[in-house]
């Protein structure tokens, strides 16, 4: 899936900013490198099993700590999280903002598609009125108004691309994908660093001077008599 441009003039990039806190990013990136390091020092380094054991356990300790640094950045930021299960009773955590219906997940390689569930599939029913903003057929009719429309979900995306994996050498990335309401494809895939760099922008752009309409009356002052 290509990665769309970080842009003044996408509604639904737009969207994503305006309805969840730039310090909520920041703290996941901030976090991210150490997190998969401490997981794999956790699950390889641990007096309690081997190596055959060990690659079983780091993914669920990587999932598992990225879950509750998931869960805690939101609750700095003043978001609601919910503790929730799938039908398979595999528990995950949700974040809701004003408009937005969050879950992480950590892929393969950036843009991965993450696997079909119940419950992705009843969140992801939320997203039916985008289609008006992916398929070009329907341009000639009036685009919904974002701002009147219901919630949004959208999938935190997070994975380790490996420069050297024999000396565990890697780039995090993190990703902010908007999934279409079948879960087939990526509506859109924004990186979260890019994210970041526009807020920063945003925050120093000059805002237009506001003029205030100068009402004041002259008044004659009368000599004393």
């Amino acid at each position: 899936m290509e990665v769309k441009k970080v842009v003044d003039d996408d509604p639904l990039c737009s969207l994503v900013m305006d309805h969840s806190p730039e310090a909520f990013w920041k703290e996941l990136v901030s976090r991210q490198t150490a997190l998969y390091k401490e997981a794999h020092s956790y699950s390889y380094h641990g007096a309690l099993w081997e190596k055959p054991e060990a690659e079983t356990v780091f993914p669920l300790v990587r999932r598992a700590m990225f879950e509750s640094t998931f869960r805690s950045a939101a609750k700095l930021s003043g978001l609601q999280t919910f503790d929730l299960r799938h039908e398979s009773d595999y528990p995950y955590v949700l974040v809701k903002t004003k408009k937005l219906i969050m879950t992480a997940h950590h892929v393969e390689a950036p843009g991965w598609f993450v696997r079909l569930a119940a419950s992705r599939k009843q969140n992801a029913a939320v997203n039916k009125h985008l289609d008006y903003y992916v398929r070009s057929e329907l341009l000639l009719q009036p685009l919904p108004d974002l701002k009147k429309c219901g919630r949004v979900n959208l999938y935190v995306l997070h994975g380790q691309q490996w420069d050297d994996e024999d000396e565990k050498i890697f780039t995090p990335f993190l990703q902010v994908a908007i999934p279409d309401v079948d879960l087939t494809k990526y509506s859109r895939v924004y990186e979260v660093r890019e994210l970041l760099q526009f807020y920063a922008q945003k925050a120093v752009t000059p805002q237009p001077e506001v003029r205030v309409a100068d009402r004041a009356i002259p008044r004659i002052k009368k000599a004393n008599a």
